[in-house]
Order: C-alpha cells, then sequence, then structure tokens
C-alpha cells in the first residue's frame, strides 16, 4: 500500500533562513477515522427507530445479464407471463444485516428470522413492487421508491415504502 505524508515546512527567519520540516504518516489519520466513520456507521445502524437492512444484490446483475433479450425490453411483462422466473432473483437477494427495529416489525427474533418472513411474506403486490425495482436496477437508476405490502404470521399485511437514493 502507497504512504501518504504531509509534510510541513517553516521557515525559521532567526536560523538564518532556513527550511524546517515536519512529516506526518498520513494513512494512520485516514485509517483512525475511516474506523471513526465506520464504528459511527454501525451505531446509527444498530440504534435507528426505523427497520434498516443491508442487501448484497451482486447476483440480480448476473440473473439480469441472463434473461433474453426480449425479457430485459419489458421486465414487467415477462415476469407478470412468467411469474416464477422472479424467484431466483427473490432469494439471490442476500441479507447481510439487519437493525432490532426491522426484526421488531417483521416480528422476527434474529435476521434468519428475518429472512424467512421476507421471503414467505412476499404478497402479489411486493412482488410487483420487487419487478419494478429489478427494472430499475437494469436501467442503472441509482433511486428507487415504492409501497408495498407483505404479509406476516401475526397480521393480515404490513405496509412498507421501500426507497433507496
Amino acid at each position: 500500500m502507497e504512504r501518504l505524508w504531509e509534510i510541513q515546512q517553516t521557515i525559521n527567519r532567526n536560523a538564518g533562513q532556513r527550511v524546517m520540516g515536519e512529516a506526518a504518516d498520513m494513512n494512520e489519520s485516514f485509517e483512525h477515522k475511516a474506523q471513526q466513520n465506520i464504528d459511527m456507521y454501525d451505531f446509527l445502524f444498530e440504534q435507528s427507530p426505523n427497520a434498516l437492512w443491508e442487501e448484497d444484490r451482486s447476483e440480480i446483475l448476473t440473473l439480469l445479464n441472463d434473461l433474453p433479450a426480449e425479457a430485459l425490453a419489458n421486465l414487467p411483462a415477462y415476469f407478470i407471463d412468467q411469474p416464477k422466473r422472479l424467484n431466483p432473483f427473490i432469494t439471490a437477494t442476500k441479507i447481510s444485516r439487519v437493525n432490532p427495529a426491522a426484526q421488531r416489525l417483521f416480528e422476527c427474533a434474529d435476521k434468519a428470522a428475518f429472512i424467512s418472513a421476507r421471503i414467505r411474506g412476499i404478497s402479489e403486490h411486493a412482488r410487483a413492487s420487487f419487478v419494478a425495482e429489478l427494472d430499475n436496477i437494469y436501467k442503472g437508476s441509482q433511486n428507487f421508491e415504492s409501497d408495498t405490502v407483505v404479509s406476516l404470521p401475526t397480521r393480515n399485511r404490513l405496509e412498507l415504502n421501500i426507497s433507496y437514493h
């Protein structure tokens, strides 16, 4: 790894115009600040009153790229005609973290139960929202917002707003 150095130079007029310098290893400072940012993010994620979860969707692009061109031309129509083709996309979304607020909202004791509840609770409305999100991902957009509904064992329905920017 390349090291970064901050060099400060001062002219000491009392010492006959000699240039004096001081060098500091900036990598240690950057690494320390990066760790502070990670720690702050972790704290905010865990303590947020809003339901938050992190998803790894790297497999989604591979699955999208494997679809025939006619499917990519109109993803919503493709998945309406062939709804079972959506299942691999649903299971390809990997949940990496879930905060306590999301576990409470989905009535889950842990991450494994959250993942199971998300997959089991996907209603037709949620599937349509997911297809719109896939279409959005395929088109390369970084923004998405959708209202959707999921089913839970102890409730008939849970209305959610899914968004990322």
